[in-house]
Protein backbone atom coordinates (compact mmCIF):
# COMPACT_ATOMS: atom_id res chain seq x y z
CA UNK A 1 0.00 0.00 0.00
CA UNK A 2 1.23 3.37 -0.93
CA UNK A 3 1.57 5.77 2.22
CA UNK A 4 0.60 9.12 0.52
CA UNK A 5 1.86 10.98 3.50
CA UNK A 6 5.19 9.68 3.40
CA UNK A 7 5.37 10.68 -0.01
CA UNK A 8 4.36 14.11 0.78
CA UNK A 9 6.65 14.63 3.48
CA UNK A 10 9.10 13.27 1.05
CA UNK A 11 8.33 15.85 -1.51
CA UNK A 12 8.16 18.72 1.34
CA UNK A 13 11.93 17.59 2.54
CA UNK A 14 13.51 17.33 -1.43
CA UNK A 15 12.05 20.77 -2.06
CA UNK A 16 13.41 22.31 1.25
CA UNK A 17 17.02 20.54 0.46
CA UNK A 18 16.82 21.86 -3.14
CA UNK A 19 15.95 25.88 -1.80
CA UNK A 20 19.25 24.99 0.92
CA UNK A 21 21.70 23.96 -1.59
CA UNK A 22 20.69 26.92 -3.84
CA UNK A 23 21.26 29.51 -0.48
CA UNK A 24 24.02 27.97 0.76
CA UNK A 25 26.10 26.74 -2.18
CA UNK A 26 24.44 28.26 -5.33
CA UNK A 27 24.25 24.96 -6.92
CA UNK A 28 21.57 22.12 -7.32
CA UNK A 29 21.27 19.30 -4.64
CA UNK A 30 22.97 16.50 -5.82
CA UNK A 31 20.83 12.56 -5.91
CA UNK A 32 23.44 10.28 -4.78
CA UNK A 33 22.43 7.05 -6.78
CA UNK A 34 24.05 3.58 -6.58
CA UNK A 35 21.70 1.73 -8.86
CA UNK A 36 19.90 -0.01 -5.88
CA UNK A 37 16.45 -0.15 -4.72
CA UNK A 38 17.49 2.99 -1.89
CA UNK A 39 18.99 5.33 -4.50
CA UNK A 40 16.17 4.36 -7.44
CA UNK A 41 13.11 5.01 -4.63
CA UNK A 42 15.05 8.77 -3.77
CA UNK A 43 15.60 9.74 -7.17
CA UNK A 44 12.21 9.18 -8.72
CA UNK A 45 10.89 11.17 -5.61
CA UNK A 46 13.12 13.87 -6.61
CA UNK A 47 12.05 13.75 -10.47
CA UNK A 48 8.43 14.34 -9.40
CA UNK A 49 8.54 17.15 -7.18
CA UNK A 50 11.77 19.15 -8.60
CA UNK A 51 12.44 20.47 -11.91
CA UNK A 52 15.55 19.04 -14.14
CA UNK A 53 17.64 21.95 -12.93
CA UNK A 54 17.00 21.59 -9.52
CA UNK A 55 19.01 18.47 -9.08
CA UNK A 56 21.68 16.54 -10.31
CA UNK A 57 22.31 12.90 -10.17
CA UNK A 58 25.72 11.66 -9.18
CA UNK A 59 27.38 7.68 -9.45
CA UNK A 60 30.22 7.15 -7.42
CA UNK A 61 32.56 4.51 -9.29
CA UNK A 62 33.12 2.04 -7.09
CA UNK A 63 34.82 -0.77 -9.61
CA UNK A 64 32.77 -3.68 -7.58
CA UNK A 65 29.24 -3.01 -9.03
CA UNK A 66 27.85 -5.94 -10.81
CA UNK A 67 27.45 -5.50 -14.78
CA UNK A 68 23.55 -5.86 -13.94
CA UNK A 69 23.74 -2.71 -11.45
CA UNK A 70 25.83 -0.80 -14.20
CA UNK A 71 24.00 -1.94 -17.22
CA UNK A 72 21.03 -0.58 -15.02
CA UNK A 73 22.85 2.51 -13.73
CA UNK A 74 23.41 3.49 -17.64
CA UNK A 75 19.64 2.77 -18.48
CA UNK A 76 18.63 5.12 -15.59
CA UNK A 77 21.68 7.90 -16.78
CA UNK A 78 20.46 7.78 -20.22
CA UNK A 79 16.55 8.50 -19.26
CA UNK A 80 17.61 11.13 -16.78
CA UNK A 81 20.05 13.15 -19.78
CA UNK A 82 17.06 12.35 -22.48
CA UNK A 83 14.76 14.68 -19.41
CA UNK A 84 17.73 17.06 -19.54
CA UNK A 85 18.61 16.06 -15.92
CA UNK A 86 22.20 16.49 -15.56
CA UNK A 87 24.56 12.96 -14.53
CA UNK A 88 27.48 12.58 -12.60
CA UNK A 89 30.03 9.34 -12.97
CA UNK A 90 32.17 10.64 -10.07
CA UNK A 91 36.01 8.85 -9.82
CA UNK A 92 36.83 9.14 -6.16
CA UNK A 93 40.35 9.83 -4.95
CA UNK A 94 41.96 8.78 -1.98
CA UNK A 95 44.08 10.81 0.49
CA UNK A 96 47.11 11.19 -2.56
CA UNK A 97 44.52 13.08 -4.53
CA UNK A 98 45.24 10.36 -7.08
CA UNK A 99 42.40 8.17 -8.18
CA UNK A 100 40.85 4.70 -6.10
CA UNK A 101 38.63 1.92 -5.76
CA UNK A 102 37.98 -0.82 -3.65
CA UNK A 103 40.94 -2.86 -4.83
CA UNK A 104 43.35 -0.28 -4.25
CA UNK A 105 41.23 0.65 -0.39
CA UNK A 106 41.42 -3.34 0.46
CA UNK A 107 44.98 -3.50 0.14
CA UNK A 108 45.56 -0.10 1.89
CA UNK A 109 42.95 -1.53 4.93
CA UNK A 110 44.69 -4.97 4.78
CA UNK A 111 41.11 -6.17 4.91
CA UNK A 112 38.02 -6.21 3.00
CA UNK A 113 35.03 -4.20 4.12
CA UNK A 114 32.78 -6.24 6.35
CA UNK A 115 29.87 -4.85 8.72
CA UNK A 116 31.58 -3.64 11.21
CA UNK A 117 34.53 -2.13 8.89
CA UNK A 118 32.50 -0.32 6.16
CA UNK A 119 34.91 2.13 5.38
CA UNK A 120 34.79 1.85 1.18
CA UNK A 121 31.30 3.65 1.82
CA UNK A 122 32.93 6.55 3.24
CA UNK A 123 35.63 7.42 0.65
CA UNK A 124 34.25 5.61 -2.46
CA UNK A 125 30.75 7.80 -1.95
CA UNK A 126 30.81 10.08 1.15
CA UNK A 127 33.71 12.03 0.43
CA UNK A 128 32.35 12.62 -3.38
CA UNK A 129 30.11 15.01 -2.33
CA UNK A 130 32.70 17.87 -0.80
CA UNK A 131 30.91 21.63 -0.68
CA UNK A 132 27.40 20.56 -1.79
CA UNK A 133 24.32 19.35 -0.66
CA UNK A 134 23.30 15.65 -0.94
CA UNK A 135 20.47 13.64 -0.54
CA UNK A 136 21.08 9.25 -0.08
CA UNK A 137 18.46 6.66 -0.01
CA UNK A 138 19.78 4.67 2.86
CA UNK A 139 17.47 2.64 5.18
CA UNK A 140 16.75 3.55 8.73
CA UNK A 141 19.47 0.96 10.67
CA UNK A 142 22.15 2.53 8.48
CA UNK A 143 21.70 5.83 8.82
CA UNK A 144 24.45 6.32 11.65
CA UNK A 145 26.84 4.87 9.90
CA UNK A 146 27.36 7.77 7.50
CA UNK A 147 30.23 10.57 8.68
CA UNK A 148 29.02 13.38 7.15
CA UNK A 149 26.22 16.12 8.70
CA UNK A 150 24.80 17.87 5.38
CA UNK A 151 22.89 14.80 4.07
CA UNK A 152 19.57 14.70 3.95
CA UNK A 153 18.40 11.55 5.25
CA UNK A 154 15.25 9.91 4.29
Amino acid sequence: MINKTKIEESHKALKLASEMSQHYYEKPLIVCYSGGKDSDTILRLAMECLEPKDFEVMYSVTTVDSFITTTHINEVFKELEGKGIKTIRHIPLGKDGKPTNMWKLIVEKQIPPTRTQRYCCQVLKETSTTNRMAVLGVRGGRKHQATRQRYLWH
